[in-house]
């Protein structure tokens, strides 16, 4: 889905219907590659320190979350967007 969000925003630049939302999206989608970055390299610091093992103690959980309600916000806000730029026509 993370790659997807790049194709998708690209077309909100792209298209004229879907102009006047796309600087929104480009900001959502930059939040939540962002996000996505932060989670990686959370992951390989403390993966690195505990030899490959996630353990309980282990406090990634959280951010993974956090990345995944982002990209919930990314797919309501996308559909919001293209509901309103469907009303206009």
């Amino acid at each position: 889905m993370i790659l997807a969000t790049v194709f998708i925003a690209f077309q909100f630049i792209k298209r004229e219907q879907l102009k006047p939302f796309g600087k929104n999206m480009l900001v959502l989608t930059v939040i939540l590659w962002g996000s996505e970055l932060a989670l990686i390299v959370t992951m390989g610091i403390y993966m690195s320190e505990s030899n490959g093992m996630i353990t309980p103690e282990t406090p990634i959980g959280w951010l993974g979350r956090v990345v995944i309600v982002i990209c919930a916000i990314w797919v309501w806000a996308c559909a919001n967007y293209l509901q309103k730029s469907n009303f206009k026509n």
